[in-house]
């Protein structure tokens, strides 16, 4: 017995591949409903008023994996800290 020999598969144990490989249909998701102008705003006055991500979604009825993103995404943390200032300095005057 040689232990360097390879393994030889008998012809009639062959099978092609694709029979036991179940086919997956394409994982559409649901539709993306993208943020309006109406709920941008809402969201740097929400979030500057220290609203949490999750209130957010909620509120705006979307996820707050959404909301996280469309902050970063279209970096809105400026505008978030300058309405926070502005809401400050309207309480302390």
């Amino acid at each position: 017995m040689n232990l360097g020999s390879k393994p030889v598969i008998p012809e009639h144990l062959k099978v092609a591949k694709s029979k036991f490989i179940p086919s997956v249909p394409a994982v559409t998701g649901r539709p993306k409903v993208p943020f309006t102008q109406e709920d941008l705003d809402r969201l740097v006055e929400l979030r500057a008023m220290g609203v949490s991500m999750v209130q957010c979604g909620i509120l705006l009825r979307k996820s707050d994996t959404y909301c996280s993103y469309t902050v970063s995404n279209l970096q809105l943390k400026g505008a978030i800290r300058d309405k926070r200032e502005e809401l400050i300095k309207r309480v302390m005057l």
